[in-house]
This record gives C-alpha cells, sequence and structure tokens, in this order.
C-alpha cells in the first residue's frame, strides 16, 4: 500500500535494523521522548510546507521514519531540508537543527506531563544504576 502525501510518498516495507542510538532502546521512556520528538519536529515542518489535516499527520510519521534510514538524526533532517527547499520555504540547517532541539524539549515535557498524571513513564536510569537494579530502565525495572 502506497500514500502519496505532499512531497512525501510512504511505502509499507520492512526497514532493516540499523544502529542508531536514536532508534529504539531499552527504555520504553526514551523510545517514547524520540517519537515524541520526531512527529512533533514533522508536525512543525508539515505546517510551513502548508500541509493540514491527514496529509499533515500522514508526513509527521513520514519524517519519524526518515530517523530509521541511517544512526543519527541527519537523515531526517535532510528529508525536512529537501521537502522545504522543494516548496521553496528552505531554512538553513542551524535553524532545522534548533527547531529539533526544540521538539525533544516539548517531547519530554509532555512525557513528564503524563508521568504526573500517574502513567507511569518515568525517565530512565544511568546504565549502573539501571543493571544494579536489575533492568534495563530504573522505572521499569
Amino acid at each position: 500500500m502506497t500514500t502519496s502525501v505532499a512531497v512525501t510518498t510512504i511505502t509499507e516495507t520492512a526497514v532493516p535494523p540499523v544502529h542508531n542510538p536514536d532508534a529504539a532502546s531499552d527504555c520504553p521512556a526514551r523510545d517514547a521522548e524520540i517519537v515524541g520528538r520526531n512527529v512533533l519536529f514533522g508536525l512543525w515542518a508539515g505546517r510551513r510546507l502548508g500541509l493540514g489535516g491527514e496529509a499533515l499527520e500522514l508526513y509527521a510519521w513520514a519524517v519519524h521514519l526518515a530517523d530509521r534510514a541511517a544512526p543519527g538524526h541527519d537523515d531526517m533532517i535532510a528529508k525536512v531540508a529537501r521537502d522545504l527547499a522543494a516548496r521553496g520555504r528552505g531554512l538553513d540547517d542551524r535553524r532545522l537543527r534548533d527547531a529539533l532541539h526544540d521538539m525533544r524539549l516539548r517531547a519530554r515535557l509532555d512525557l513528564a506531563r503524563l508521568d504526573l498524571a500517574g502513567l507511569g513513564l518515568t525517565r530512565c536510569a544511568p546504565a549502573g544504576v539501571a543493571a544494579a537494579l536489575a533492568g534495563p530502565c530504573a522505572g521499569h525495572a
């Protein structure tokens, strides 16, 4: 199944595993923060592309999936940079990285609010502490 969205095409295929420190971790809270950051970044970029509704939502998830192409988040930033430039709304690399950083902070705050609501998401403990607790994440051991 292929869905076209503005300047992006999403094709359902198996994504090969990549050694990417942002791709997945042993801590659900860290994973949730990364997904939140990526989707918020995609929403931010999609709005600048003039997308709305379902197209905006699909674009945000396409940006998140772009983060799996290679280690780090350069692949995701490159995708957004290309898409914005294609629409004549290009931004420099520093502005995109600043926006990604801002979205990481927003995602972290959103997760903290969920913690306060009693949903059980907690921050990951440093590796040594987590190991001492016999689990990958202090809040999930």
